[in-house]
């Protein structure tokens, strides 16, 4: 089985945009050792069940929107870090680094 690999890795934090004819949109995702900032594919609620650190964002097709658009939702592990639901994505993206 083949694993999604990165668009781009920086360290320890990796960048991922998936564009597939199978989604309407791309799957974009930073993660960090801490978490993971993406779009809406990913689930809040089943984060919170995992108490996995999340940050989504609303209508990103690239990373760079992720760091541009203010937070649309998050994880209770997330709040744990300081990030709150209307801050920029780059903000958030500092305090999971």
């Amino acid at each position: 089985m083949e694993m999604l690999r990165p668009l781009l890795q920086c360290g320890k934090v990796r960048i991922f945009n998936l564009q597939t004819p199978a989604l309407k949109r791309p799957f974009v995702m930073i993660e960090t050792q801490k978490g993971i900032l993406g779009c809406k594919y990913v689930n809040v609620d089943t984060a919170n069940q995992m108490k996995d650190c999340v940050v989504v964002f609303s209508g990103i097709s690239t990373p760079d929107d992720i760091v541009e658009r203010n937070v649309e939702d998050l994880s209770e592990a997330a709040k744990r870090y300081g990030i709150k639901k209307g801050m920029r994505g780059s903000q958030a993206l500092q305090k999971l680094l």
